[in-house]
């Protein structure tokens, strides 16, 4: 229903703004994944790809508003995303006061894929506040960054600390040299004080201690505006705090000593998947299947998706669907974008080539809210090419409607 309401929405919607060469390379993954598995299964609906097909619609849709429009939407989206991270810190402590911390999943269930959610709408956030008038109604998103942080600290993901850290250095070498070293310092004190509350709840197991680093966090989140001031005038303390970052990155490696061996498990799985490409490389093996065949191979790594979005695409629905989707993401890439929206999807894309991630629908629908697409401050053009798209998406989700009714 929501899939079929968006598509509503495009068709009704005069104008558009969209790209069309990644709505079609969208469209292919899309048709191809549901051809194969209607080929392998027998039912085009069967499987994570019908249920995906909302994020093409989602893509377009996000292009059709004007710039003012557009931009409320991604301030709207922040707030939302900073009220999960709250809610997020709100469960560590309430687990906590159970007697039962741990790695936060939050919306997800995942801790991994929450850390990387937290990670784009720290960049989301880095550059709508860039684009606002201080007096703008959104002007308290200011005190949303040290939540995202705390947040992202929680859930003790590796790949999303080396996600935001390929993202900061994608921001620099884009045009943010001036500001490495202030990203950095209140990259480093945020996550470094979102692990003091976890070392003291799960490590050392102190109730009190937690309660000393909560009262920190929240002065340090009440004064954050005065911190950023500081770092930008005073760039010898600033450059001090990014150098911790190696303390605090050793620190989250202490506290998950089996990030290696689970970084070498996943290279394993790459290594397995490419071998089902190999055996069938059109149609794939089917949705939801790889993991069904991977139990009788020599090793079993007991998940159900591969931990790179592009293998795991072409092991279940082949090279047709992969293809495109390697295009896609390239080109999304290759986009002209602000500094920080491109180093939001630089780390989405590298969290999703270490992760799944990508199994996770509302974290591609997230990405498209929060990062988005720029044109630069242009109007929208009047046109009716995106028209088709949605109403051939609006005929597949009716016909899975019709499909689940019986």
């Amino acid at each position: 229903m929501t899939g079929l309401a968006l598509c509503m929405m495009g068709l009704l919607w005069p104008e558009s703004s969209a790209d069309l060469r990644m709505a079609i390379l969208l469209v292919i993954c899309s048709g191809t994944g549901l051809l194969s598995a209607a080929v392998t299964a027998g039912d085009p609906f069967q499987g994570y790809v019908y249920g995906q097909s909302v994020c093409p619609v989602l893509a377009l849709l996000a292009a059709l508003p004007d710039v003012k429009e557009r931009e409320r939407l991604r301030g709207i989206s922040i707030v939302w995303s900073a009220v999960i991270a709250a809610a997020d810190i709100a469960q560590f402590l309430r687990d906590t006061a159970a007697g039962v911390p741990g790695r936060i999943g939050g919306i997800f269930g995942n801790a991994n894929v929450m850390g990387i959610f937290l990670v784009i709408s720290w960049f989301a956030l880095a550059d709508f506040r860039e684009r606002q008038d201080p007096k703008s109604r959104f002007r308290l998103l200011l005190y949303a960054e040290p939540l995202f942080l705390y947040a992202a600290a929680l859930t003790l993901s590796m790949g999303s600390y080396a996600a935001m850290a390929a993202g900061i250095v994608v921001a620099t070498v884009c045009g943010r040299r001036e500001k490495l070293l202030l990203t950095l310092a209140k990259a480093v004190m945020g996550t470094g004080s979102g692990l003091l509350i976890y070392i003291a709840a799960v490590q050392a197991d102190a109730g009190w201690l937690c309660a000393a680093a909560v009262m920190y966090m929240a002065v340090q989140a009440a004064l954050w505006g005065r911190l950023e001031r500081f770092l930008s005038l005073h760039r010898k303390t600033a450059a001090f705090i990014s150098g911790t970052g190696i303390l605090v990155a050793s620190s989250a490696a202490v506290l998950r000593p089996n990030a290696a061996a689970t970084f070498a498990e996943r290279l394993e799985m790459m290594e397995n998947g490419l071998h089902y490409i190999a055996s069938s490389p059109i149609w794939g093996t089917g949705p939801l299947q790889w993991h069904l065949l991977n139990m009788f191979d020599p090793k079993c790594f007991n998940t159900w998706y591969i931990h790179n979005m592009f293998i795991h695409v072409g092991v279940e629905l082949g090279v047709c669907a992969m293809f495109p989707l390697v295009l896609a993401a390239v080109l999304c890439l290759a986009k002209k974008r602000p500094p920080q929206l491109r180093a939001g999807l630089a780390a989405l894309f590298i969290h999703y080539v270490l992760d799944v991630g990508f199994a996770y629908t509302g974290l591609t629908a997230a990405a498209v809210l929060l990062l988005g697409t720029s044109d630069g401050g242009k109007r929208p053009r009047r046109t009716v090419a995106a028209r088709p798209f949605y109403a051939a998406f609006a005929v597949l989700f009716v016909c899975g409607l019709l499909r689940h009714i019986r």
